[in-house]
């Protein structure tokens, strides 16, 4: 794994936690590091009793574009497993914000495409400025959001 620094910004402020994206130049878009990164930050908050209530949000002009295409793109030369150990680590980052066991909010603006939907669908409460962008892009690719779907349907109904 190529990890990049500080694809995630960590603010602690008095038992508040901001997470928040920092790729703006690629959207916000999720790649293995970003989402390696807000799991290892799920587990380490999901045990810790100072923290009363967990932020996410993003820099930039848009909240989260979905996969990163260049991750994607090199999907492409995965073998079947290497392509369901990717569709893991995105389920384990909705399924650990979906039951992380403190309130969560998630703060959105621009683009929220795909998993960027999930990420919203797997918060408590979610606050988006009158301009943004929802979209499930993928399926124009001829992909479900199959890792995404239970929580969204969850939330939406």
């Amino acid at each position: 794994m190529n990890l990049e620094s500080n694809v995630l910004i960590v603010d602690n402020n008095v038992g508040i936690v901001t997470l928040t994206l920092n790729r703006p130049e690629v959207r916000n878009a999720l790649n293995e590091t970003l989402i390696v990164s807000l799991i290892q930050e799920l587990d380490r908050l999901e045990t810790d009793s100072t923290v009363k209530l967990v932020v996410i949000n993003s820099l930039g002009d848009n909240f989260c574009a979905g996969a990163d295409l260049n991750w994607m793109q090199q999907s492409l030369n995965y073998d079947e497993a290497a392509n369901t150990e990717d569709a893991i680590i995105l389920s384990t980052l909705m399924r650990k914000l979906n039951s992380l066991p403190k309130p969560t909010v998630c703060i959105t603006q621009g683009a929220v495409y795909g998993g960027g939907i999930g990420l919203v669908a797997c918060c408590d409460i979610s606050i988006a400025i009158d301009t943004t962008k929802f979209c499930f892009s993928e399926v124009k690719l001829g992909l479900a959001p199959a890792v995404i779907e239970p929580y969204i349907v969850n939330a939406i109904g």
